[in-house]
């Protein structure tokens, strides 16, 4: 899973470094709520809520 677009494909794919818009700017790294946020979606969907 993606923790940036979870299930859905995103919109252009590019070759290159991923860099993540986090709220201290543009980062080569996802902000840890995001990863956080992917987590408990995907624990969620294995518990079947």
């Amino acid at each position: 899973m993606d923790v940036e677009y979870g299930n859905r494909p995103p919109e252009e794919v590019q070759i290159g470094t991923r860099y993540y818009n986090t709220p201290e700017g543009w980062k080569p790294f996802p902000h840890a709520r995001l990863i956080a946020n992917a987590i408990l979606e995907a624990h969620s969907r294995q518990d079947g809520g």
